[in-house]
């Protein structure tokens, strides 16, 4: 069994690789990148801590929303 510390960093890894054409340039938005891959985190934490899903899925929809719609920059988390 992997140890969820190193299983979080694999999810983070991956939920980072499915944003990047969102973000385009991996130099010029490092910023973006590196928000990305802490969200993996924190989503990964989320769903174990509650044995769910749904809790990390209401909050990117969530920080889409806020981003797209209220701050000055529209990228999606």
């Amino acid at each position: 069994k992997i140890p969820f510390f190193f299983s979080a960093i694999l999810s983070s890894i991956t939920f980072l690789i499915f944003h990047i054409a969102t973000y385009g340039n991996i130099v010029s938005s490092s910023g973006a990148f590196l928000t990305a891959g802490i969200m993996g985190m924190v989503f990964a934490y989320q769903t174990k801590y509650t044995n769910s899903v749904i809790p990390a899925v209401v909050t990117h929809m969530f920080l889409n929303l806020l981003i797209g719609n209220y701050l000055p920059f529209s990228v999606i988390v």
